[in-house]
């Protein structure tokens, strides 16, 4: 299961203030987030304790309303949450904060509204927390269209980038791509950390893309789009191209395209035709093919006349 500490939504979310450190190293396995009412008056059946739990303004306000009477908090207190943040600038006092170092529950502050809190920590938890994978290929940006390179190892698939990326593309992750699926229908890929910005060329080695073509040559992540699956040519290929192929990865269907490759054939080229197709297709609604055998079955129609 994937999980989040506490130490990583502090190193990451800037606007949160440390109140009171505790175990930084408490996990968070969902990005639903609590805002406690009852649970604050020492009612907790159904509580949900292992969200992040928000102190708002009108929970604040209950609080000072009982002057902190941590004695009709203990069971909430007990069930030791793994983050109290506390909104719109607002500090609990010395002996609130008290109990929650006896139970080394980390407590953050910040000044934001509490509705904009939720928005942005919800946004982060669900997408560090997105279930993920890591498979082999190239990631590259053609036409805005976010395509992942397959086959098999030695068919040139950097290579294929590489000249790309030359065409004015950009790279996202060579070699070793991480897909994220953030919802449903949304795969996003990456570069692992070591391996950003980085491709190896076989003969040249291991060179970084955008030290030698420059910042807007790399992009930090991309929306997958399409799969293309590069071949050694079998004999048996589509040759119209009107066969739906898909891929699925994490649960989720992606379009998919294979091409066959051998010598003498520009692949970078055909990768920028079968994207240009793509977008044809799923952006205007125009399908070559399907256009092909429209104008073939009106011929032969006239021709049957």
């Amino acid at each position: 299961m994937t999980t989040v500490t506490v130490r990583n939504i502090v190193e990451n979310l800037k606007f949160l203030e440390v109140i009171y450190e505790g175990d930084f190293d408490r996990k968070i396995d969902t990005a639903e987030i609590s805002k406690p009412g009852l649970e604050l008056t020492g009612f907790v059946d159904y509580f949900p304790f292992k969200r992040v739990q928000i102190i708002g303004r009108q929970e604040f306000s209950y609080l000072e309303h009982i002057n902190f009477d941590c004695k009709k908090m203990e069971m909430f207190l007990d069930k030791e949450v793994p983050l109290l943040i506390f909104s719109r600038g607002n500090i609990p006092p010395e002996k609130f904060l008290i109990k929650c170092k006896e139970r080394n529950i980390p407590v953050l502050g910040c000044k934001l509204a509490t509705s904009k809190l939720q928005s942005k920590l919800y946004a982060y938890l669900e997408y560090e927390l997105a279930a993920e994978t890591q498979v082999h290929g190239v990631l590259v940006s053609v036409l805005g269209v976010g395509v992942l390179i397959q086959g098999e190892s030695g068919i040139g698939k950097s290579e294929v980038a590489l000249e790309l990326i030359k065409n004015g593309h950009f790279l996202v992750a060579d070699d070793a791509v991480i897909i994220k699926r953030t919802d449903d229908e949304t795969l996003i890929g990456y570069a692992p950390p070591l391996l950003k910005s980085r491709m190896e060329i076989r003969g040249i080695g291991i060179e970084d893309i955008q030290k030698l073509f420059g910042v807007s040559s790399v992009i930090d992540r991309k929306k997958i789009d399409l799969v293309i699956e590069m071949k050694f040519p079998t004999g048996q290929e589509d040759r119209i191209g009107n066969k739906l192929q898909t891929k699925e990865i994490l649960g989720t269907k992606v379009h998919k395209m294979e091409i066959p490759i051998t010598m003498g054939r520009s692949a970078s080229g055909l990768i920028e035709v079968a994207v240009g197709s793509f977008r044809l297709k799923h952006e205007y609604g125009f399908d070559s093919s399907e256009e092909f055998i429209k104008d073939l079955n009106a011929l032969l129609v006239k021709e049957n006349e």
